[in-house]
């Protein structure tokens, strides 16, 4: 976990002129004392001991009427905002808020202040957060200055809106993380990978809502349009999050491992849901079909019997579900480790592919080049559609 620090406090104490002086001085203010250790905390990545120290900060402050009272409280709100801590952010994101609004001189930006606020009002009453970090992000994207500000809070937007399945609010949020990506902590590439993905699931579940279900029960139809959308966007993420995809330690999945195998299972499901309406969506530019690792390794392609049983209750509105398999070769092609790098939705499908997926193999692909290597790592969607 990385602990950082929102806005930094200079406190200047008057140095003695002699050691009698000194023994007469004051006791040190316990704001800075307590700022101290906040920092000192951060330092060395006690988070614990850092959100006690910049409560006791805060409150010392709040007591006296303190001038970085504000600066204090946004600390501590966004310390318990990287900490996954939303509600207990609220109170000092919101104290924060008014008195950065309220006066100039508080030593905290008025739309820093409502990018946390809005971060941590999202726990607390969500349409008020989100319609206030839409606002707030939409300012930050103009001014162009506050890219590390706006773009965890365009993140978390995104995934609030996904969830409580407000798919159209989910891919603005998205979009916007995608051009704020120079302010993740991680590699910009990444995070645009990240983006994408989640901008072109948004895309294909809005086109689901809003296509619906018919007296029949049948699967939603998905527009054409909607569909080239969100399928540009999901070769955009599988371009991006393929160069992270590679390597890691044997049997354990990496975070870019399942983003990369996510965006996968998202571009399965989209392009079979096309299928299962009669439609086929062009390849994307630059799309290509080779797993992480380099073109010397073989085309191969993994033989999936017996098949998985179906599970009919877990499917997507859309009538479509997938499951991605990162499996493993040695240099005679056989699977030598295999795991499930994503599933959507999760549970079922999961289960019935981890049931058989041990009985599974791979196979060179008939236009292989002779000689090339069969050892590799390849990403396999398994697909579900309903009929």
């Amino acid at each position: 976990m990385n602990l950082r620090l929102a806005f930094s406090v200079t406190f200047s104490l008057a140095a003695p002129a002699a050691f009698a002086q000194a023994q007469d001085a004051p006791a040190v203010d316990p704001v800075l004392a307590h700022f101290r250790e906040f920092r000192a905390a951060l330092d060395r990545g006690d988070a614990a001991a850092a959100e006690a120290a910049a409560q006791l900060a805060y409150d010392a402050s709040e007591a006296v009427n303190g001038q970085r009272t504000a600066v204090l409280a946004i600390n501590l709100a966004t310390l318990r905002l990287d900490l996954g801590k939303p509600t207990a952010a609220y109170a000092p994101a919101q104290r924060a808020h008014e008195l950065a609004t309220a006066n100039q001189d508080s030593g905290v930006d008025p739309l820093v202040a409502a990018l946390v606020l809005g971060r941590a009002e999202l726990a607390v009453d969500g349409a008020s957060g989100a319609e206030r970090l839409r606002e707030a992000i939409g300012q930050a994207e103009r001014r162009g200055d506050l890219q590390n500000e706006a773009y965890p809070a365009a993140v978390e937007l995104a995934r609030t809106a996904f969830a409580l399945e407000q798919y159209a609010l989910a891919g603005e949020a998205w979009a916007a993380s995608d051009r704020l990506a120079a302010g993740s902590p991680s590699d910009p590439a990444f995070a645009r990978g990240l983006a994408r993905t989640g901008e072109g699931a948004a895309i294909f579940m809005q086109a689901t809502a809003e296509s619906g279900r018919g007296p029949s029960t049948r699967p939603a139809v998905i527009a054409r349009g909607a569909a080239r959308d969100a399928n540009a966007a999901l070769a955009d993420a599988l371009s991006l999050l393929q160069p992270f995809a590679d390597g890691g330690d044997e049997g354990v999945l990496t975070l870019a491992q399942s983003a990369y195998a996510h965006a996968l299972a998202w571009q399965g499901i989209l392009r079979a849901k096309m299928q299962s309406q009669g439609d086929e969506l062009p390849r994307a530019a630059g799309e290509g079909t080779a797993p992480p690792g380099g073109a010397a390794r073989c085309a191969v392609r993994l033989v999936a019997e017996p098949p998985p049983a179906y599970p009919n209750d877990a499917l997507l509105a859309s009538g479509v579900g997938a499951v991605v398999i990162r499996a493993r070769t040695d240099a005679q092609g056989a699977i030598v480790e295999h795991q499930i790098a994503a599933a959507i939705p999760a549970g079922s499908f999961s289960e019935a592919v981890a049931a058989v997926a041990d009985q599974w193999r791979v196979e060179v692909a008939p236009d292989a080049a002779p000689g090339c290597r069969l050892d590799g790592t390849q990403y396999t969607p398994i697909l579900f559609v309903a009929e």
